[in-house]
């Protein structure tokens, strides 16, 4: 019957389809100016084709819903059907629409630069100042084009306005190097933050930890790196690395001592690996590590010394090919084939609880579908009692039982190439941008014009991007009032050897406490200890200060490496 609902809006209309005549002639046309939601207006629009405008044009369907203005390309192909070429959101502070002229189009025909329109948003920070993406939209005629920049400019008064309707919170996302700054950063495979002033980069040349405000790094894993993550409770690296893929561990005691090229411990029985992931466990004060092998987990008890040492202490047989393990506080999350489940990781033989409650009919379409979904993230919203699955086109809310818990799902305007978590957002990677999702109403709340790109770490706070020439690692968080970035050099990486040279090293000394750098950065000779928990501070995850306002007092040595 074409009647489109919204999905919080269901449960108040007829569930037989097709609808009564007089539900079809009480629905609201246009935008609710109140709440932000509805279709302001929809066309065919031509947008350049991936070579510019000397290329040609291609036919793009555009439709203004819901504050965002969406570009779908049709695909020559009937099978194929329908994509998302861009998302722009129009709550987006830099969001501008205007004509343009004739040196902003080079190779269009001057007949058709009265029909050409731009929309430009936010892409991304950097030293400099904002950098902005655009896209040129080419209409029918002069007066269609007038048209769409009407009711575009009308929504930005409407939103300036109503502040409300622009949203509480908002991502930042700020560069920090791109591939001509690091040699070795042809391909990022994994990343992870140590502390404000470090993270450690997992490429095929090796393990690289980067010290940010000196524009330095050190090698400290083999080539071959594909998986990292910083256990920050032990002050622990663990990485997958090696040819063979086998799992090492890495103390930061080790690495500030001053023999750091022996810091690595790889695991025996380990080899082969693909997939690792950390956790802690609350009840025992116990940290862990656990590794895919095939159709094997192998979870291990990891305890921090001057050299880290893993106890193996289970071992876990899943029926199916696993695509996706994610530590909870005393579980695993195993996603495998179209269904999730959790597994203990402490000795003994507790029953795996099924996420997926098969005589749910609200899971149905999770049941009856495995072809069509596929496992990408299993989400811990409230330990033990709420989890997000997310599928390749939709995230279902589910009980600690595998039950619905929540009446609507969260549907994914593309399908997703990585998933990341910053409570309580959910970070959605797709080809054309990164969507941002407020689990705690389903809500979503942002969309940027970031195009391919990759999260690095489990809370997507690093990505890698390929859609930008050169690529690039970008920190995309939360902007909040009282984080001020202080940007890395915009100059070249040192590869430090092993050779003696030196080096400025800084102390952050904001609180005697805590001293959030490593003591004798990257392996000096000197050690200078400070308190055991500088590296992590607290619980929470490091990059809310990465890196910090240089406004704190510094004290600087000189250190022979």
């Amino acid at each position: 019957c074409k009647f489109s609902v919204h999905t919080h809006c269901a449960t108040q209309v007829e569930l037989e389809c097709p609808v009564s005549q007089e539900l079809l002639m009480k629905a609201p046309r246009g935008m609710d100016p109140e709440r932000g939601i509805g279709t302001v207006c929809e066309g065919w629009v031509k947008v350049p084709k991936p070579g510019g405008v000397k290329r040609g044009w291609t036919r793009h369907y555009a439709v203004v819903c819901d504050l965002k203005v969406f570009l779908y390309e049709f695909a020559t192909d009937r099978a194929s059907g329908t994509s998302i070429a861009h998302v722009f959101d129009i709550r987006d502070p830099n969001f501008s629409v205007s004509s343009v002229q004739e040196s902003d189009v080079i190779h269009a025909p001057p007949r058709l630069i009265p029909s050409i329109f731009k929309i430009s948003v936010t892409a991304h920070s950097t030293s400099d100042g904002t950098v902005l993406a655009h896209v040129l939209v080419l209409t029918d005629t002069e007066a269609t084009k007038k048209y769409w920049l009407n009711i575009l400019q009308e929504l930005m008064r409407v939103l300036k306005a109503q502040k409300s309707l622009g949203g509480p919170t908002r991502f930042g996302c700020t560069q920090l190097y791109t591939a001509q700054q690091i040699d070795c950063m042809k391909i990022v495979h994994a990343a992870d933050v140590v502390d404000s002033n470090h993270i450690v980069l997992a490429v095929d040349e090796g393990l690289f930890l980067v010290e940010t405000p000196e524009a330095t790094m050190i090698q400290i894993g083999e080539r071959k790196a594909i998986v990292v993550e910083v256990m920050r409770k032990i002050m622990v690296i663990a990485a997958i690395t090696g040819r063979n893929h086998h799992l090492r561990l890495y103390s930061l005691n080790a690495l500030e001592g001053p023999d750091p090229e022996n810091a690595a411990v790889k695991v025996d029985g380990t080899r082969g690996c693909v997939l690792m992931t950390t956790g802690f466990v609350t009840a025992t004060n116990m940290a862990y590590v656990a590794v895919a092998i095939k159709r094997k987990i192998l979870v291990y008890e990891v305890v921090s010394e001057m050299k880290s040492k893993a106890t193996k202490i289970k071992e876990i047989n899943v029926a199916s090919t696993i695509h996706t393990m994610t530590g909870c506080d005393g579980n695993l999350a195993v996603g495998s084939s179209n269904d999730f489940t959790l597994y203990s990781v402490t000795e003994g033989d507790t029953a795996a609880i099924a996420l997926v409650d098969r005589d749910d009919p609200g899971l149905s379409f999770v049941i009856h579908n495995p072809q069509a979904l596929q496992c990408m993230a299993c989400i811990e919203l409230d330990p033990g009692m709420e989890y997000l699955l997310c599928f390749n086109v939709v995230g279902v809310f589910v009980s600690g039982g595998g039950c619905r818990s929540r009446p609507y799902d969260l549907n994914f305007p593309s399908s997703p190439q990585s998933i990341a978590y910053q409570a309580p957002y959910l970070l959605v990677c797709t080809v054309t941008s990164v969507e941002v999702y407020d689990t705690r109403n389903g809500d979503w709340m942002q969309s940027s014009p970031l195009k391919r790109c990759q999260v690095l770490n489990r809370q997507g706070t690093l990505m890698w991007c390929l859609g930008m020439e050169p690529p690039r690692v970008l920190h995309f968080m939360e902007e909040r009032e009282d984080l001020e970035v202080n940007w890395p050099p915009a100059r070249h990486v040192t590869l430090l050897s092993q050779k003696k040279r030196r080096i400025q090293v800084r102390f952050s000394m904001s609180s005697p406490d805590s001293i959030p750098t490593l003591s004798t950065k990257l392996g000096a000779g000197i050690r200078e200890r400070g308190n055991a928990d500088s590296w992590h501070g607290a619980d929470e995850d490091p990059t809310a200060s990465l890196p910090r306002s240089r406004q704190d007092s510094e004290r600087t040595l000189n250190t022979n490496l």
